[in-house]
């Protein structure tokens, strides 16, 4: 895929997204003229850009759409819960012909099918739709109430580099035809050089296009939208004497084109003429353009806001290739890596200047690390709106009426962990619309509200980022999915385990208490995968229950997954890293901060009992290394705390997480490894993994 493919294919993504975001606007909150506006542009902005590539069978069918959402914008057609329903059914189409236009591929029989169904429903929508609640049909509407068509003057230059986009001018002409109609198209070629001068990528022309539209300015501006960094723009209406004025100032050169073509009625200053002929510069101030183009009815309602001025260049956004940022991130890790040594170096001079200069330089790299870091960080909401759709869907297919609520959307997470994040939270809020809510008749008898209450959550805490799905239905009954775990085999009857532990058992492989299998749920898939991604991301899922009135699946995760500010410790003879937003304290070890409860040894902080964890023996490591004294550092994560007792603190150390390869793919405990200044490998502590272990190790 060339890159304005690419582009176009990433565009109409967000165009896609956008519209499914508005219609689940509608659905949820009622019908707003903003939601609507933002569905009727996604829709334009794909038909115009597909047009640019010649991708006609998205072109004629986003056309049709367009015609719809236009009468509904206008209010001629009303948005009731049948369209609503065809127009999420038009956008899952549209994104189907995307991709296939992309693949270069030929539709499926099946799409083609669903082409035709599709297009005779939107035209039956636009065409017996009652207006406004009355008895008018669209086809019997009064022909005034259409918008008036006028002339706009369009003076366009193509940059230097445009044809190395690899754009085509007569593309964009082509697709004037589906706005309006040309009236004339005048070349400007005064900057064209001598022939042996003429650089063949180089571009040396412009055009002055009159164009006839009932079109508003912002939708002929949006012809020009994809290639919009390429040119240099100006549109007018033909018939403003001063904005006409105001482009002869900017364009002398279109002075005797437009008098040639006879577009425009010129009037001459005679004296001034006479006066000016020693210069040979045009004096657009002594000529005047009256239009000669046939005066067109004015809806001056449609350019309110843009009538009187030239049009502005739009604020865009960069699309750059993750790929590329990755590539930086790396190279910005190997920096962090060769920093590391080069101020364990410096510290064996005693040289101040190397000193300042040293400390000055990584500076400078924790500034750009940030930066680079802040690239790959995006907004939740994005991925959270999406998600409004699987809802609805769901909620349709099982027959229950759910109020979907996001919060914290601004949160920002890693780019990589948001798209790997997906999967498992559609699989968690089926779980909970599916399992979780009860039938109406139920809530109904227990005295719930017959509408069900399912929330998406995230926010930042202690470094990390926590993502919670809750719902207000029945909750886990801890004795059945106890019974089930008994009836697999995978506990014993004579296991004593606690409700926490007892309700993570739904992670496990095959394990459902579902008594009937649908095409949703009851399978036993789903959540243990969700279990797997969410450890591939070096996060945890809790439960918290309260059965009878909901549950709540608390998910923690690291804000990212490349570089971190660690602390370096070290235990018997082997180099460890400690995220250092998941360190509450260090604290010198004594024996009188341990107590014995139930044969396990804990952690007395200030009155609170802690889980505590010797690393040295957790992992085997056998010492041969004199230490001076052991420490404990307490470690935080989400709303666990828990003791590591550890022998040497080196301090922070700014850390570049590197795989351990398959080797040490399942250590647990273990999430990485990192190259300090001296060259040694030290290995990452995984502390979700670490709690999680010490916690259970204690309740057994």
């Amino acid at each position: 895929m060339n890159e304005e493919l690419q582009y176009f294919y990433e565009d109409a993504k967000d165009q896609l997204s956008f519209m499914e975001q508005g219609l689940m606007d509608i659905v949820e909150q009622g019908v707003n003229d903003e939601a609507i506006g933002a569905i009727f542009r996604a829709m334009h902005t794909i038909k115009g850009t597909a047009g640019m590539f010649d991708f006609n069978a998205i072109v004629s069918f986003t056309h049709i759409a367009e015609n719809l959402l236009d009468s509904v914008r206008q209010k001629k057609v009303p948005l009731d819960e049948n369209l609503l329903e065809l127009l999420l059914q038009v956008k899952d189409h549209v994104e189907k012909l995307i991709e296939s236009a992309i693949a270069n591929t030929d539709l499926s029989q099946e799409t083609i099918t669903t082409d035709a169904l599709l297009r005779n429903s939107l035209s039956e929508s636009l065409t017996s739709k009652i207006v406004n609640n009355t008895d008018i049909t669209v086809q019997n509407a009064p022909t005034n109430d259409e918008p008036d068509e006028r002339v706009w003057h369009i003076s366009l230059r193509l940059k230097e580099d445009f044809f190395k986009t690899g754009m085509d001018i007569l593309s964009i002409f082509d697709f004037f035809s589906s706005v309006g109609d040309i009236i004339s198209i005048l070349p400007v070629i005064d900057n064209i050089p001598n022939i042996n001068d003429i650089d063949p990528l180089h571009s040396y022309i412009g055009f002055e296009i009159f164009f006839l539209t009932a079109a508003p300015l912002l939708e002929i501006e949006e012809i020009f939208e994809f290639v919009a960094e390429d040119i240099d723009l100006i549109i007018i209406s033909s018939d403003d004497q001063e904005q006409l004025q105001q482009l002869m100032l900017q364009r002398p050169e279109i002075i005797d084109i437009l008098a040639t073509a006879s577009l425009y009625k010129q009037t001459l200053n005679k004296q001034n003429d006479e006066q000016d002929q020693s210069s040979s510069t045009p004096q657009p101030k002594d000529e005047t353009f009256l239009p000669s183009v046939p005066s067109i009815a004015q809806n001056t309602s449609l350019l309110k806001e843009s009538n009187n001025k030239i049009t502005q260049s739009k604020a865009t956004f960069l699309r750059v290739d993750f790929q590329k940022i990755d590539l930086l991130i790396n190279q910005v890790s190997e920096m962090v890596i060769a920093n590391a040594k080069i101020t364990q170096m410096t510290e064996k001079y005693d040289d101040p200047d190397l000193d300042e200069t040293t400390a000055s330089l990584a500076e400078m790299l924790d500034t750009l690390r940030d930066a680079v870091m802040n690239i790959r960080m995006v907004q939740v909401e994005e991925s959270f709106s999406k998600l409004r759709r699987n809802v609805s869907d769901v909620a349709k297919k099982v027959g229950k009426s759910i109020e979907f609520t996001i919060n914290g959307g601004e949160t920002e997470l890693d780019k990589s962990v948001v798209e790997k994040l997906s999967d498992p939270l559609i699989h968690m809020l089926r779980n909970s619309i599916d399992h979780g809510i009860e039938n109406a008749q139920e809530r109904l008898a227990v005295g719930k509200p017959e509408q069900g209450q399912v929330w998406l959550r995230a926010h930042p805490e202690s470094g990390s980022i926590v993502i919670e799905i809750e719902d207000d239905g029945r909750g886990l009954n801890t004795q059945v999915i106890l019974n089930k775990a008994i009836t697999k085999g995978l506990v014993s009857p004579n296991d004593t385990l606690t409700d926490d532990a007892i309700h993570m058992l739904i992670f496990h492989p095959g394990f459902s208490t579902a008594e009937n299998i649908s095409d949703i749920s009851g399978r036993g898939v789903g959540m243990d995968v969700v279990k797997q991604n969410i450890d591939a991301l070096k996060g945890r899922i809790d439960i918290l229950n309260n059965f009878g009135y909901g549950c709540k699946f608390i998910i923690t995760l690291p804000l990212t997954l490349a570089i971190i500010d660690g602390f370096l410790i070290q235990a018997g003879s082997t180099k460890y890293i400690i995220p250092q937003d998941m360190i509450q304290e260090v604290i010198e070890f004594k024996l009188h901060y341990l107590v014995e409860v139930g044969g396990s040894t804990l952690l007395n902080l200030r009155g609170e009992l802690l889980p505590l964890l010797n690393i040295k023996h957790h992992f085997s490591d056998s010492d041969t290394i004199m230490h001076s004294r052991e420490n404990i550092v307490v470690v935080r994560y989400g709303s666990y705390m828990a003791g590591l007792i550890v022998d040497e603190l080196f301090g922070e150390q700014q850390t570049v997480v590197k795989s351990l390869g398959s080797l040490f793919h399942k250590v647990p405990g273990i999430s990485g490894g990192s190259i300090l200044g001296s060259g040694e490998i030290a290995l990452i502590f995984d502390i979700p993994a670490l709690i999680e272990y010490v916690i259970h190790h204690d309740n057994r």
